[in-house]
């Protein structure tokens, strides 16, 4: 009725960062129930998508900032500091909320657990999204957890820091 064309999620992004951003060779979206990479590898667009489960998404940051009682507008400053990071599974939202109770309960501050989690997520992201494919500059964060979190960014920088430096990607 509207003359429109349907344009499936996964290539919109992919014909938005192309236009827009020509010279970006990985994306990662964070959204609020899946996430996403696409890679331009040799002329050849790659996409890889979790859609089987929250884990590792904005869903998951949420509802653990929520249960945690950090102000938005605290929770969107806690910078990321890679010796203050404890475990916590992100492959399930109900793992890492697990996880997360143990350190509240053990009286870690909530910034360290807000970190922690950003670190669950980069990790889990970059084990199961990549499939083997590896993230090369530049490289584009979207979705709302990458606009919002500074901490969740820092910690993107930090892990392709050094995944580009075993690599000997410059």
């Amino acid at each position: 009725a509207l003359g429109v064309k349907f344009v499936q999620e996964v290539n919109a992004v992919s014909l938005a960062v192309e236009t827009l951003h020509p010279s970006v060779k990985s994306v990662v979206e964070l959204g609020g129930q899946d996430a996403k990479m696409i890679f331009w590898i040799k002329g050849k667009k790659i996409s890889t998508m979790n859609d089987k489960c929250a884990g590792g998404t904005g869903a998951t940051l949420d509802r653990i900032v929520r249960k945690l009682g950090i102000p938005e507008d605290k929770a969107r400053q806690v910078g990321f500091d890679p010796s203050r990071i404890h475990p916590v599974a992100a492959k399930c939202g109900v793992f890492a909320e697990t996880d997360v109770n143990s350190l509240q309960k053990a009286g870690i501050p909530v910034d360290e657990i807000l970190m922690s989690l950003f670190n669950a997520i980069v990790i889990q992201n970059l084990a199961v999204l990549t499939r083997g494919y590896t993230l090369r500059p530049k490289v584009l964060l979207l979705g709302g957890p990458n606009s919002y979190f500074k901490g969740l960014v820092e910690c993107w920088k930090h892990h392709l820091k050094r995944i580009w430096e075993e690599k000997g990607i410059p």
